[in-house]
């Protein structure tokens, strides 16, 4: 999953300095294609269940990119059409959702979700023709998935279970480390390779128990957990089984530090886990530094936040951001796809997919620079994303565990987060950008003496001239600047982005 270190607040500064700048199926023969002159894109994803968050979130990136080229003009002067099949987590349903799309539907390309969860072979893919699309870089090895029609991400080259047991080992010094994994593919990969990693540092795991994706008691694992002596809980599983799995050793009187992946990132983790989640450490892919602002993807993120609306996580009286981290490279791949035939003034797959291929010079549909290897169809990243360390408090996201973040920033950050969320979710408006922007300005001139000394007098001099060249640009503003801010943003048709 592609989660990024970004806060409203960044955003909303953001904007104004972009504003105020110029199974072994048989082998089958490939569709052929028919141009009935439409442009449609197909969705399938698991928007039901316990994986629903990936799923939504994979759509909402989808049709927030279909929804900006529709407002402006759409493709070949029509706007782009989008069809979706709720997979359901299960591979016979994707299965049919994919072969329905392309053979009913006859879609153009598909954005799928999780491929490698579903079980679906390279063969299958590739029978299907159009382009498919695959937004998340999973932590698993997928030479299994390359067909000449599937285009994805590499994953991190820091590998999370890697980062994860090196912090839990010579950071924290942890040695009683025990394993709870679920039974999906992404989950067994992970054991063996956390498993690993934490031998090669001197460590034994004293438990590892296995459950099924969506059991709902998970008792007798915690207990015999517990049993084992483990001080440290390692779960590898979904957002919604974590949160049973914490909620299980509660009830015991149980309370290990709880660790994991990306997959804890799943708001179901919080939300159902509720203040139980308060302190775990999961890895995060992160890109950015505090002293930089992309100006180009964070108007992104403005527009996707006016678009589609800012989503909270509710944990107890306090409610946090959930940022757009997998709607991110749904709306990449989209807008690249919709580039691509733009600019052939086709929709056929025999060109497009040739035309992803030889693009040596890579896209840009956002801020970073995406290009695909000849061989796997796997997209490397510019700037790279790195792999770090965080811990959830109150739904807030903070870096702080990890050694590379400068934690009175990340203090700041959450402050102000919490004043903006006071209320609920806020509804972004350009005409909040001056406050904000003195706000942040104050959060980081007040702590001047912690950023020099965690960070350096250099590093606090680059993040206090960003944070006031942001002031001065937001108080030179007039309403009328940000009221046609506001109006830069493609109004949601038909409720797209979901609710």
């Amino acid at each position: 999953m592609l989660i990024h270190r970004i806060t409203l607040l960044s955003v909303l500064i953001a904007v104004l300095i972009a504003a105020c700048s110029p199974p072994g199926e048989q082998a089958g023969e490939t569709r052929a294609f028919e141009d009935d002159g439409a442009v449609r894109i197909g969705i399938v994803g698991a928007f039901s269940g316990d994986l629903s968050y990936v799923g939504n979130a994979v759509r909402d990136g989808v049709l927030y990119a279909v929804d900006v080229r529709n407002a402006k003009g759409g493709v070949f002067g029509k706007d782009v059409e989008v069809v979706m099949c709720d997979g359901e987590f299960r591979p016979s349903t994707e299965k049919t959702c994919l072969s329905k799309l392309v053979d009913r539907d006859h879609v153009d390309a598909i954005v799928l979700d999780s491929p490698v969860l579903g079980g679906l072979s390279p063969r299958f893919l590739a029978d299907l023709g159009v382009p498919v699309f695959l937004p998340i870089a999973l932590p698993v090895d997928l030479d299994a998935m390359v067909a000449p029609n599937v285009f994805g991400f590499k994953p991190p080259a820091q590998s999370s279970v890697e980062v994860l047991a090196e912090h839990l080992v010579n950071v924290r010094g942890d040695r009683a480390i025990g394993i709870l994994a679920s039974d999906d593919l992404i989950a067994e990969t992970a054991v063996g390779e956390f498993k690993a990693a934490l031998v090669a540092r001197g460590v034994e795991p004293v438990a590892i128990e296995n459950f099924a994706t969506g059991q709902v008691d998970v008792s007798a694992q915690i207990q015999a957990l517990q049993r084992s002596g483990a001080q440290v809980m390692v779960v590898l599983g979904l957002g919604a089984d974590a949160a049973r799995a914490v909620q299980a050793a509660d009830s015991i009187g149980w309370h290990p530090q709880v660790a994991g992946v990306e997959t804890l990132y799943m708001r179901s983790y919080r939300e159902l886990g509720q203040e139980l989640t308060n302190g775990t450490l999961l890895t995060l892919p992160h890109t950015g530094d505090a002293d930089q602002v992309d100006p180009e993807f964070l108007r992104w993120l403005f527009g996707y936040f006016r678009d589609c609306g800012v989503r909270a996580v509710k944990v107890g009286a306090n409610a946090a951001p959930d940022y757009p981290g997998l709607e991110l490279p749904a709306f990449e791949l989209t807008t690249i796809w919709l580039d691509v035939v733009r600019d052939l003034d086709s929709t056929d797959p025999r060109l497009v997919i040739p035309e992803l291929e030889r693009t040596q010079t890579g896209f840009k549909p956002v801020a970073r620079g995406i290009k695909w290897d000849v061989d796997d169809h796997l997209a490397t990243t510019e700037p790279a994303a790195e792999t770090w360390v965080a811990r959830f408090q109150d739904g807030h996201v903070l870096y702080d565990p990890d050694p590379r973040s400068i934690p009175a920033l990340e203090e700041a950050r959450v402050e102000i987060e919490k004043s903006l969320f006071a209320d609920g979710a806020p509804t972004p408006s350009a005409a909040v950008l001056p406050e904000l922007a003195d706000d942040w300005y104050q959060a980081v001139t007040s702590r001047k003496d912690a950023i020099v000394a965690q960070a350096g007098p250099e590093r606090y001099a680059a993040i206090e001239k960003v944070s006031a060249d942001a002031k001065t640009l937001a108080s030179a503003l007039s309403p009328e600047d940000l009221e046609a801010l506001d109006e830069s943003v493609p109004e949601p048709k038909d409720g797209l982005c979901g609710a």
